[in-house]
């Protein structure tokens, strides 16, 4: 069986939805919903359970999508040169790549990559650049040794519709996104949920690098309506001393939260954002971004990041 079957329905399973996962793929959603039900008439076990609202894994599912992730991870194993004796030369490559985020992309998921990319290859270096969609996307253009990470609401035909020729973008890892304050913010004291509506009414500072148009969480929240925005500050000390002091709201990721004390609530409604890989396409003809490439890619077959 083709192994990027496996890799569809990891897909199916971090989206919880078929449509949305066919979205992601560049996929018909009929075509999809036909490859799953193949998969599963083969191996004679149902993986999803189907309702209006989505999907959910069966047990025997979780099963079933645990050991395709340890055979899509044998298969990696199998399609890298540097780990066949004949190809060990591979590993003293010296050479530099940069990494262009707009610094919100989820720090856990980077460190796990570098350091499998640092047993790989040693003696290249890698530079975490911050710059803006726009500004990613002109670097992009000209730098082979380069890939972007890319967070939006909007949705990848939105994307590649304004992109050059030469770059190629593929789905990476979906965020939940909540509400947050301080712990001491006394109208939290009682919420374990909150509308995005009830969010925009509140007094907002967000947090962002980049200008308030390029940012996710803006575009997020412009799509239920007009945000409440109070500050914008790319200073994390003066972000958290505005919403300690004046008692504001936000929009963030959970580990952002986590990271600043803060109390992270979640929204009733399904609030994402989805993150993309952006590289030029001549990349994949060198060995060093080859790699870098699919350990980044692995990372879109799991469940979504915090």
């Amino acid at each position: 069986m083709n192994t990027d079957y496996y890799k569809y329905l990891l897909v199916v399973e971090d989206c919880g939805s078929i449509r949305q996962a066919a979205e992601l793929l560049h996929m018909k959603q009929q075509n999809l919903s036909s490859m799953i039900r193949n998969i599963e008439h083969y191996y004679d076990i149902t993986i999803f359970e189907r309702s209006p609202k989505g999907v959910q894994v069966t047990e025997d599912g979780a099963f079933f999508l645990k050991e395709a992730r340890a055979l899509l991870e044998i298969v990696d194993r199998m399609e890298s040169p540097y780990l066949y004796p004949s190809k060990r030369y591979y590993s003293q490559i010296v050479d530099s790549v940069n990494i262009y985020c707009s610094g919100v992309i989820g720090s856990h998921t980077l460190v796990s990559v570098m350091n499998q990319f640092r047993e790989r290859f040693p003696y290249v270096s890698v530079n975490f650049l911050t710059r803006s969609k726009a500004d990613m996307i002109k670097a992009q253009e000209q730098d082979v040794k380069a890939v972007s990470l890319l967070i939006t609401a909007n949705t990848i035909d939105q994307l590649e519709n304004k992109l050059p020729e030469n770059l190629i973008l593929q789905p990476f890892v979906r965020m939940p996104i909540f509400a947050a304050t301080t712990e001491d913010n006394p109208e939290a004291q009682q919420l374990t949920v909150i509308s995005v509506q009830d969010l925009l009414k509140k007094k907002l500072v967000l947090l962002s690098q980049v200008g308030l148009e390029e940012n996710f969480i803006y575009e997020l929240l412009c799509k239920h309506g007009k945000p409440g925005i109070q500050h914008v500050v790319d200073n994390v000390t003066i972000f958290l001393d505005l919403l300690r002091q004046n008692r504001l709201w936000t929009a963030c990721t959970s580990q952002q939260a986590q990271q600043n004390n803060l109390r992270a609530i979640p929204f009733q409604e399904d609030c994402r954002a989805q993150s993309y890989i952006l590289y030029h396409k001549d990349a994949a003809e060198d060995i060093v971004m080859k790699n870098l490439l699919k350990l980044l890619s692995q990372c879109s077959y799991g469940r979504e990041k915090a």
